[in-house]
């Protein structure tokens, strides 16, 4: 189907761009069956649209709806629903926004097979009185009178440039150069210049010349005076000359139908090189003139162009495809024009490296490396490669360039990092080298030599090595050195310094120059500008005693000095200590000595120091402790426990430890005991160490003791067994058990109790409970369980109590042993009496009832019927048999558990009547028997019934009974 307008003609081929050039197949494949008609929606209703497609032999197609150029898909408003060979559109609460043209696409194997155009106008709500129904069909029918009649007006305003004549070569005046324009008027045609000349005698000769612009208000002016004096000479008018001049009609124009296309060319994709493309359009006229058209300009039947005309086939074939053969080609025939892209991709060139890397490049550390190929053609683009990595140019490091086919990189200040594999790659091909960075072949030209220094002054290092680029390291006692600060490290051509700064005593020792794997070493000695002639002693007094410190020093540099008690200066300016220097003699006297004063004393002259130790014996005194700063010891289990016990006495006393009345041996004991202060250490405390503990202090001036009390915490012990389960039911029980041994050193706040369901295998929690006991609910009736409780304090849950094994959740009873076998001891034609004996076992609850079930003789187990329910009495009466039927019985016991296993089946018994009166069948009696005699005769077999069966006499008459 070819679309039969302009407008939707352009809609499908935009259509078609924007599907990625999809090819258009119209009506070969499957179609429409309706088109789409244009829809009117109130605005804010729903509007649904449903198309389906006839797929003509072929497999269902896909339908796609556009907006404009935009394909359609599900979203909070528009949905798209497809099944099977329909399509319907939805769209909700439409909108204003929503009123535009859509199309609807069929396509199959990639091509466009169908398509139609609909307009969805959106009505006010408010407008109710507007016919939209009819306001489209007029505009229909409009535009169908407007293609059948197009009226050309021809041009309002005089044509500027334009001087007009008649035959006789009179000059008209500009009112009548008016009239004529105004005149100029043809029904069928487009333009001025597609215009037919006219045959009027009127007709006059146009010569392009200017005219002059004429004013509204003059041509009026002008045109009455010339109505005026052309009134008499006037010609009479068509109504004048013509009587029936109103009553003729306009001629019907009969409008011949314009040459088209009926398959248009489609665009083509081509690569340079392709041998050959060929573009088909098909003409409504077989055999027609046609002109082909490259950008606008005509080309002709050659070796580059071939033109082919199959009857209405029109063919153009391109030869060996060029990139400059991309454009626009037209074919035209009469004045119809269809045209086709021609889209020509560039061919990729083929590059090629003339020269490539090296497969193996070495390059020694710390210089600079050079990796170089060719290419084939300076144009093709290259890419290094470090690996998988893409290289991009790095001042200092991966430096790439390019000059014409050279292509080079530089790896600048190689590491041992750098080694890889690098490649170059250009199109499809590729060079690679493996780069390798080696040791340089440095040495020592001049190896180092040991070195004398004094205190805080500067010690310089050298040596030579055979490249000014070579790298040395600095060790000192096997350590490396950093640069700045002390050490400073100098690198001139080939030597190389170690200069160390401020040298003290500590930079003694032995240094390292290290060059790669060689090494030269030297010895620094400095000397120190402080000497000490005479050191400071130990000393060792009593509390009351003056102690004095003597030291004797050189001090060249006159460097200050200072005392200092543990690391800390001594005030000076207290009466207690006294400070002199005299010379090289440097004293500290101590006055008045007490315990604190027992420490370590130094003087220090510049950074030199010398130090000595002062013990202050105390004098006797008997142990004295604070007991009001011991208090009772609360900790949880792992934690450290830790015992300060302040006192007072002297000498220091020996601390002894009890607990629970007992000495515990000082071996197993982590003790320390200061001259003010003992202390107990316990790490890792276990519920064990709980008790009272008691310290004693004593010397040979008496003894003290006090108590302390420890409590370590955890998490009490499990709750004492066995876990007892009693009163057993098929949904619930109850649970017993008794309180932890070690309740943690806490209080026990609660029980968790726990079960599970053997089933399973998972523990569930049942409650929490402050009792010893506890009732168990919501057991499934014959499933296994098992039981856990665990204790909670403070300080945790403890292990739990399991029970002994696990329990079935079941009454205490079980249904009965099954009665007895049921006897008949009565019957007729509709009942039957029967007994049993009850059930040997009740198995812990009574008979409560019985059920006796009846079956007819030869039936299967399946066919048992309820007869009757009784109560615990064993004898029962079965109504509702039937009479001349044979019955069998059974008995089953009901209990607390439910029904028993069914008794065993009774013997058949037949249902008839008990007591019938005796009677004889007449017609089996004969009425006379004629014999001779001595002839014998039977009579028989007579028919009877009755029950009890009737005893049965035969009599003669006249005779008596006979045997």
């Amino acid at each position: 189907t070819i679309p039969q307008t302009l407008d939707t003609y352009f809609t499908i081929l935009y259509n078609f761009q924007q599907d990625g050039k999809k090819p258009l197949r119209l009506g070969d494949g499957p179609t429409l069956k309706e088109k789409p008609t244009n829809q009117v929606v109130v605005e804010g209703d729903d509007l649904k649209l449903t198309v389906t497609v006839d797929p003509n032999g072929q497999p269902a197609p896909i339908i796609r709806f556009y907006r404009g150029t935009r394909e359609l898909k599900d979203d909070s408003r528009v949905t798209v629903n497809v099944n099977g060979l329909s399509s319907t559109l939805g769209i909700k609460r439409t909108r204003q926004t929503d009123e535009a043209k859509y199309t609807v696409n069929v396509e199959s194997d990639g091509a466009i097979t169908d398509t139609a155009t609909f307009s969805v106008f959106i009505k006010d709500p408010k407008d109710s009185a507007l016919d939209y129904r009819a306001l489209l069909k007029h505009r229909e029918q409009k535009k169908t009178k407007e293609e059948e009649v197009e009226e050309d007006w021809g041009a309002l305003k005089p044509e500027t440039g334009t001087l007009t004549v008649d035959k006789k070569g009179r000059r008209l005046s500009q009112i009548e150069v008016m009239k004529m324009s105004l005149k100029k008027v043809d029904a069928g045609s487009d333009s001025e210049e597609e215009k037919p000349k006219s045959s009027s005698r009127r007709q006059s000769v146009e010569i392009e010349t200017p005219v002059k612009k004429v004013s509204a208000d003059k041509l009026e002016a002008m045109e009455q005076q010339q109505r005026r004096s052309s009134m008499q000479t006037r010609r009479a008018s068509l109504a004048e000359v013509i009587p029936d001049w109103p009553t003729l009609q306009t001629r019907k124009i009969i409008k011949e139908e314009p040459d088209k296309f009926n398959v248009e060319m489609e665009d083509i994709k081509a690569l340079e090189g392709t041998p050959s493309v060929t573009f088909i359009a098909q003409f409504c006229k077989p055999d027609a003139k046609v002109k082909w058209f490259k950008n606008k300009l005509e080309i002709f039947h050659g070796h580059k162009y071939h033109f082919e005309a199959n009857h209405d086939d029109y063919q153009l074939t391109v030869n060996v495809v060029k990139l400059e053969d991309g454009g626009k080609y037209s074919c035209q025939i009469n004045e119809a024009t269809v045209s086709a892209w021609l889209y020509v991709e560039a061919k990729e060139p083929e590059y090629y490296f003339t020269q490539k890397l090296p497969e193996t490049y070495k390059v020694h550390r710390k210089k600079n490396g050079l990796l170089e190929c060719f290419v084939s053609d300076p144009r093709a683009r290259v890419k290094w490669m470090r690996g998988d990595e893409v290289l991009e140019y790095t001042p200092g490091k991966y430096e790439i360039q390019r000059r014409e086919n050279r292509c080079f990189m530089r790896i600048v200040d190689a590491q041992t990092e750098d080694e890889d594999t690098y490649s170059c790659e250009c199109g499809g091909a590729k060079t690679v080298a493996n780069v390798h960075v080696v040791e340089p072949e440095w040495e020592f030209m001049k190896k180092l030599e040991d070195v004398e220094a004094v205190e805080r002054e500067k010690a310089t290092m050298e040596c030579d090595v055979s490249d000014p680029e070579a790298d040395v390291t600095w060790l000192r006692e096997g350590k490396e050195l950093k640069a700045g600060g002390k050490y400073e490290f100098v690198k001139e051509g080939l030597k190389r310094r170690l200069i160390v700064k401020n040298c003290s005593i500590k930079d003694d020792g032995k240094y390292i120059c290290r060059l790669l794997d060689q090494e030269t070493k030297a010895e620094l000695y400095v000397s120190p500008d402080v000497k000490f002639m005479k050191k400071l002693t130990d000393k060792n007094c009593k509390e009351k005693e003056t102690v004095t410190l003597e030291v004797k020093a050189t001090n060249p540099h006159k460097h200050p000095f200072k005392w200092l008690r543990n690391g800390e200066p001594i005030n000076v300016d207290s009466p207690k200590y006294e400070v002199n220097q005299k010379g090289e003699i440097y004293k500290l006297t101590v006055k008045d000595v007490d315990l604190s004063d027992s420490a370590e004393y130094t003087i220090q002259i510049g950074d030199r120091p010398n130090r000595c130790n002062v013990n202050v014996q105390p004098l006797p005194r008997p142990p004295k402790i604070d007991a009001s700063k011991v208090k009772d010891i609360f900790v949880k289990k792992g934690d450290l426990i830790e015992v300060n016990v302040p006192f007072d006495g002297a000498p220091i006393p020996r601390a002894l430890w009890s607990k629970d009345g007992k000495h515990i041996d000082e071996g197993n004991l982590d003790t320390l005991t200061e001259p003010k202060n003992t202390r107990l250490r316990i790490p890792a405390a276990q519920r064990s160490d709980t008790g009272v503990y008691e310290l004693t202090l004593s010397n040979e001036a008496g003894e003290d003791k006090v108590p302390v009390k420890i409590m370590v915490m955890d998490a009490p012990g499990h709750p004492e067994g066995p876990l007892e389960v009693v009163d057993i039911f098929a949904n619930r029980c109850a649970l017993l058990w008794d309180k932890p041994k070690d309740d943690g050193g806490a209080p026990i706040t609660h029980y968790i109790v726990e079960k599970m369901d053997i089933s399973d295998g998972d523990w569930q929690k049942v409650c929490e409970t402050d009792d010893l006991e506890v009732d168990v609910s919501d057991l499934e009736p014959g499933h296994r369980y098992q039981f856990r409780v665990s204790a909670v304090n403070s300080e945790g849950v403890s292990e739990p109590l399991p029970s002994a094994g696990s329990i079935l959740a079941k009454d205490p009873w079980d249904p009965t042993s099954p009665p007895g076998e049921p006897i008949v001891i009565d019957y007729d034609k509709d009942y039957a009496e029967i007994e049993w004996d009850p059930p040997k076992h009740e198995n812990g609850a009574p008979v409560s009832g019985y059920t006796v079930e009846f079956r007819e003789k030869g039936e299967n187990e399946k066919d048992w019927k309820k007869g009757v329910d009784i109560g615990p009495e064993n004898k029962a009466t079965v109504k509702g048999l039937k009479e001349n039927k044979e019955y069998e019985f059974r008995v089953i016991a009901n209990n607390k558990a439910g029904p028993s296993e069914p008794s065993e089946c009774s013997e058949p018994v037949l249902c008839k009547s008990r007591k019938v009166k005796p009677r004889i069948d007449q017609r089996t009696v004969p009425q006379s028997i004629r014999i001779k005699v001595g002839q014998k005769f039977t009579l028989g077999p007579i028919s009877f019934i009755g029950e009890p069966t009737p005893q049965v006499s035969w009599v003669v008459k006249n005779l008596g009974p006979k045997g």
